[in-house]
């Protein structure tokens, strides 16, 4: 049985370390020793054999004394996984979106590794420790496979932090005694600000300004803000090479050559770029560039891992990458209530975590624990809120919709489309223009003798009322029609709602015209009594009534009748327009609208003449009065009434109306693949299909959307094609159930 080791016996290797002026930022380094076997067979019976293959030497191991001589065991990569349970959990695998290499697996079946853990702070540089190997037999016989001045040697050596990375940088670089460089004050053309150690076999992740992670088994990256090198296990280093970041802000990028070359560029002079330690990026350092970081450690984890999330798009990019190379699916718990913190402005209660490439994925609700397994590279995976959508507005017809590709505004609303189903009423017209009027009505003064009405005291400072137009203009433009000056005396504010009386030097006509009027009105009361009793009519009108008067006789009701339309669509004359007052040049006398005052002609009679025949408010509300009365010189403007008509309601017809419909989901999505995914449960009773569920771009619909059904808690699968040389555009998902 043949094996060979690394580092070899015989032979001094340098133990690289680095160098810190303060001994509590010295972090632990590991060690990896590794036995390698000639052929499977011969591994295999080793492992049959119960054979045990152990490391002897004189190391500072971790929880040991110094100087004291420990026997450590080389273990298989199954050894090497954590002791975490994933009993009850779910599981989830991240792979990068590459095919591994086969050789790897196939040098790893044939080897087996010892993990060694020591604090070298306090030794100096040549220091030199020993050891060897041994091979333990289940019946306690031990084979040493080294001798006296053929065992191993390891001499400390120590060197920069960056130099232990396995990068080196150039003179405008400033270290930290944190670990970290930083580059600032450059900008201008893209030049090399460093290179790497390509014995290390490096594997990258890039991320730009889209926030996708971008997976390659080169060094080899874009111009990138964050840029993450994976040291490979293959490479013969006795120390663990650690995982690092390279980033980039305030207007700078940087990228990887695939000679190994660091290039930088900056549009400004704040540019600013740092490399360290994965697990050592500060959290605030990388907001600039729409991302936060953390890391996780966890028992029975040497090394903690460091997680990435974007936060500029939905889904969130998750990208989990090992501190240090780790050996095969290596099992990371995380937590729901740990992811939704990272995201900002997330209130869902569950979320969809899903790749990328195969669209597969796990659905986590709140306060629950996911096994995730990582490749030695690390992994990605996208992570989305659900959004609830409901029907009916009840649980039980409630959709939940999760968007797996990039997307942003995405908005929970209800839409509406145009149903001519049902009747409703025309929208009203603008009201009229304004005309001053008084804001009070005081009760009217009876009139006492014909001889008094000669000579009326004249308030002055009474408002003037200006006459305005009885109906709309009929001109199509909107302009609002301009009053006529005022043509006549004011009138008493005490008794506006009285015939106006005006002084005139004509007192006779004046006396004559008010005999007429008071015979008139004797003459109607007398003949409309006996009319509305002898005939029974009820509710029609008598118009053209006496020398310049429109008597308008109402139904009576218990309540005011409201403004309605006529047939033309026309609103009803409101107070002080047509037919509401009388106009005695320029004076406005309005009837009142209350509800005592919708009686007809006949009661109002039948009223005054049972009570106070002194009294004519109920003849003054009845009567209009044209005007006949000018003053010298003055022109008088006639206003022009319509006949008041008494017609049955015309039958409107039926308008469009918006109709109320369930709740749906719109996002603004960026489909680069020409294709966009996403997730539907839907509620019990229901399928995903055409006849449930419609999809529209830009207000264009979608048709023949890809739809496969999954074992997942009843989630469908939906795949929608972009249109060509479409990459996004505005999606609306409605429900037709």
């Amino acid at each position: 049985m043949h094996i060979s080791f690394n580092p070899p016996l015989g032979e001094a290797t340098s133990l690289i370390t680095a160098l810190c002026p303060d001994d509590q930022l010295a972090p632990t380094e590991e060690l990896l020793f590794r036995a390698s076997f000639e052929s499977q067979t011969s591994y295999e019976q080793a492992q049959k054999d119960g054979v045990r293959v152990e490391i002897w030497t004189d190391l500072p191991v971790q929880g040991c004394a110094a100087e004291e001589w420990n026997a450590i065991v080389f273990k298989t990569l199954q050894d090497f996984k954590s002791d975490v349970d994933d009993n009850g959990q779910k599981t989830f695998t991240l792979f990068p979106d590459v095919e591994q290499d086969a050789s790897v697996g196939k040098k790893q079946e044939n080897s087996m590794y010892a993990k060694v853990p020591v604090q070298l702070q306090g030794y100096s540089s040549g220091h030199h420790f020993s050891f060897t190997y041994r091979m333990v037999y289940p019946s306690g016989d031990v084979q040493w496979l080294g001798e006296y001045g053929r065992n191993g040697a390891l001499v400390v050596e120590h060197k920069s932090t960056m130099a232990t990375l396995g990068v080196n940088l150039s003179e405008e670089w400033v270290n930290d005694p944190a670990g970290k460089a930083e580059l600032t004050g450059r900008n201008g053309e893209e030049e090399v600000v460093g290179t790497l150690n390509q014995s290390l076999e490096w594997s990258s992740w890039a991320i730009r300004d889209d926030s996708l992670p971008i997976f390659s088994t080169s060094v080899e990256t874009p111009l990138s803000h964050l840029i993450v090198l994976v040291p490979s296990m293959r490479s013969h280093t006795l120390v663990i090479p650690r995982t690092i970041a390279l980033y980039a802000t305030g207007g700078a990028s940087v990228r990887v050559s695939a000679q190994g070359e660091i290039r930088y560029t900056s549009k400004f002079d704040d540019g600013h770029a740092s490399v360290a330690p994965v697990d050592a990026v500060s959290p605030s350092s990388l907001e600039e560039c729409h991302l936060t970081c953390y890391t996780i450690s966890q028992q029975g984890v040497q090394s903690p891992c460091a997680v990435f999330m974007s936060t500029r798009f939905f889904p969130s990019s998750l990208l989990v990458i090992p501190s240090q190379p780790l050996f095969g699916h290596h099992p990371i718990e995380m937590k729901t209530e740990d992811l939704l913190s990272h995201m900002p402005g997330v209130t869902t209660e569950s979320l969809i975590m899903s790749l990328p490439s195969s669209h597969s994925f796990c659905a986590l609700s709140q306060n629950e624990t996911v096994v995730l397994h990582s490749s030695p590279y690390g992994g990605t995976a996208n992570i989305s809120p659900t959004y609830i959508v409901m029907t009916d507005g009840t649980a039980s017809s409630s959709w939940k919709i999760c968007l797996l590709d990039s997307y942003e505004n995405a908005m929970v609303n209800e839409a509406t489309e145009l149903n001519d189903g049902q009747r409703l009423l025309p929208t009203p017209p603008p009201s009229p223009p304004m005309a001053p009027r008084p804001l009070q009505r005081p009760p009217a003064l009876p009139i006492s003798s014909p001889s008094d009405a000669s000579e009326t005291t004249v308030d002055s400072s009474a408002p003037t009322s200006l006459p305005t137009p009885i109906s709309p203009s009929s001109s199509t433009h909107d302009e609002s029609p301009t009053p006529s000056p005022p043509t006549a005396p004011q009138t008493s504010s005490r008794d506006s709602d009285a015939l106006a009386l005006v002084r005139s030097p004509h007192s006779l006509e004046i006396y004559m015209r008010s005999c007429l009027l008071m015979f008139a009105w004797l003459w109607r009361s007398v003949f409309q009594r006996l009319a509305f009793v002898w005939l029974g009519a009820v509710g029609t009108r008598t118009s053209n009534f006496g020398n310049g008067a429109h008597i308008h006789m109402q139904p009576k009701s218990d309540e005011p009748e409201r403004d309605r339309a006529d047939d033309n669509g026309e609103p009803a004359a409101e107070p002080g327009s047509k037919g509401s007052g009388v106009s005695v040049d320029g004076a406005d006398v309005r009837g009142d609208t209350s509800t005592d005052d919708t009686s007809t002609a006949a009661d109002a009679s039948m009223e005054m003449s049972s009570q106070q025949p002194s009294l004519i408010s109920g003849f003054k509300r009845q009567v209009v009065l044209e005007s006949e009365f000018k003053q010298p010189g003055a022109e008088q403007t006639k206003p022009e009434v319509e006949q008041a008509k008494f017609v049955a309601e015309q039958t409107v017809p039926m308008a469009e109306q918006l109709k109320r419909l369930p709740q749906a989901l719109s996002a603004d999505i960026h489909a680069r693949s020409g294709k966009f995914a996403l997730l539907v449960q839907v509620p019990s009773g229901f399928v995903v299909s055409p006849t449930t569920i419609r999809f529209t771009l830009n207000g264009n619909p979608i048709t023949d959307p890809e739809i496969v059904a999954t074992k997942d808690e009843g989630y469908s699968l939906v795949r929608l094609a972009m249109p060509s040389g479409l990459e996004s555009g505005k999606l609306h998902i409605i429900f037709n159930a």
